[in-house]
């Protein structure tokens, strides 16, 4: 998974929940559309090749991010300001998959398959990581050099935030659960390997 989505805000900022009341803002996923309406706001659902020229337009008021995509899309040039929760905390993340087709993979001689089981799993994973973080910090300072505010809401604020994203977690559980999935042992498990993987 990625470092995480900051808010890329083109105009002011946000400094609580309160402050979600009403703001259209570019959503990542299906559960962070779920997200963005516990917290007052709107979600708007797009690509985020199509962010760019939504924030110039006012289509959004503000994009939901990492400081990584932020540097594609140039949006030191677009926003005012960009927010993250207390110490860095972001505002959700994604998950990604590299995958085979388990036919296609078998159909490989042994000296193939080698090479795809010693490039993959755990190896990617790593490097994928790194690159992620090292790379986030470059879109804050590309950020800041461009005279935009980079800011992170307080404890006291980032607390605020609990109820919202429980909610949100607890809408996921009951859809997954209503699909045969033991959603409370997939989100036990996640935690914990957030916890012991987190830095």
């Amino acid at each position: 998974m990625h470092t995480g989505n900051a808010l890329h805000l083109a105009n002011g900022t946000v400094e609580s929940v309160a402050d979600f009341e009403g703001l259209k803002v570019r959503s990542p996923s299906r559960t962070g559309a779920w997200m963005l309406e516990e917290l007052g706001a709107e979600p708007v659902g797009m690509p985020v090749p199509a962010l760019p020229q939504a924030l110039s337009k006012g289509t959004v008021d503000a994009g939901l991010v990492p400081f990584e995509v932020a540097i594609p899309l140039g949006l030191a040039d677009l926003t005012e300001t960009s927010v993250e929760l207390a110490d860095g905390a972001r505002f959700g993340t994604a998950t990604f998959l590299f995958a085979m087709n388990k036919d296609s993979y078998n159909s490989l001689p042994a000296d193939l398959q080698q090479i795809i089981d010693e490039q993959s799993g755990i190896a990617i994973t790593a490097a994928m990581g790194d690159a992620w973080n090292d790379i986030e910090p470059v879109g804050i300072k590309r950020a800041l050099e461009a005279g935009k505010t980079v800011t992170q809401l307080s404890a006291e604020a980032t607390a605020e935030f609990a109820g919202p994203f429980d909610a949100t977690v607890a809408r996921w559980v009951e859809e997954a659960q209503s699909n045969g999935v033991d959603a409370e042992g997939l989100l036990e498990k996640s935690r914990a390997a957030i916890a012991a993987n987190s830095q």
